[in-house]
């Protein structure tokens, strides 16, 4: 065996970037570990040093990557809220159209639809005491572009009362995701999304496959 032969069979030192993506995917692990005992121990009873041991870590290798159960909470938050609101005003102008809006309205389903397990789990942790409110002082700032784009939105679609109206918009939205994740029944939420399409978007045709 040749010296240059020793040196290609050596394992190659591993990248910056293949550094981070394993950081990544253990930061993901981590995540995942901690909603689905948030989920289904609750919040409050659910340890740090719990979640390193199903995770497959020691504690203090897991404060390497979140500063607290807290931390983790909001970052578990933060994704959730990332991957629904990431559609909404798709080219970043402030100014929601009736396209962008079917848009996001489709994209929210098949979001849900695609990934049910993690909203089930999300939606659990979100109804435990203490925690919405936890949740919601964490988000109020990414909230507040997000309320503006779609008051602005249904003020130009003519709607006189536009938070009045987003308050049902959202109610409604709501209820018919609760519904997908929770019904014992094959719930079909084609005629809601078509409803909300002929009310919201006006000048937009309902038809689409989801």
């Amino acid at each position: 065996m040749t010296v240059r032969s020793v040196i290609k069979n050596k394992a190659m030192p591993r990248t910056p970037e293949q550094y981070e993506q394993m950081r990544q995917e253990k930061r993901r692990k981590i995540m995942d570990v901690a909603l689905e005992l948030f989920a289904s121990k609750g919040y409050h009873a659910t340890s740090v040093a719990k979640i390193a041991e199903k995770a497959d870590i020691s504690k203090g290798l897991l404060y390497n990557y979140f500063e607290s159960k807290d931390d983790l909470l909001k970052e578990i938050a933060q994704v959730g809220f990332q991957e629904v609101y990431e559609n909404l005003d798709i080219n970043h102008d402030g100014v929601l159209t009736e396209e962008e809006f079917v848009y996001f309205i489709d994209r929210l389903i098949e979001i849900i639809n695609k990934n049910k397990k993690f909203w089930l789990f999300y939606t659990h942790i979100l109804m435990q005491p203490n925690v919405v409110d936890f949740v919601g002082t964490q988000l109020r700032e990414s909230f507040v572009p997000v309320v503006q784009i779609l008051m602005n939105y249904l003020k130009e679609e003519g709607f006189e009362d536009p938070a009045g109206e987003l308050f049902f918009l959202s109610s409604t939205l709501k209820g018919a995701t609760l519904q997908l994740l929770f019904s014992p029944l094959d719930f079909d939420i084609s005629p809601v999304r078509d409803r909300i399409v002929k009310l919201y978007a006006k000048n937009t045709t309902v038809d689409h496959k989801i």
